[in-house]
């Protein structure tokens, strides 16, 4: 399974996906989920390059 979220959460602060004057003041009601589309045809192949990601770099 791929999960591709609409911000770099939690690399970055949350995306509420709607306006909030001051993100660190966003209510629950704020967040909205956003749809994130990939799209694919039977004569076009499609790739997904990720980076490698280690979550503790001094353990190599």
């Amino acid at each position: 399974m791929i999960q591709i979220p609409s911000g770099q959460f939690p690399l970055h602060d949350r995306n509420p996906q709607s306006f909030v004057p001051n993100i660190f003041y966003a209510k629950a009601e704020d967040y909205r989920a956003a749809p994130v589309s990939i799209l694919r045809s039977g004569d076009r192949a499609i790739a997904i390059w990720l980076p490698l990601v280690t979550l503790n770099p001094k353990s190599q």
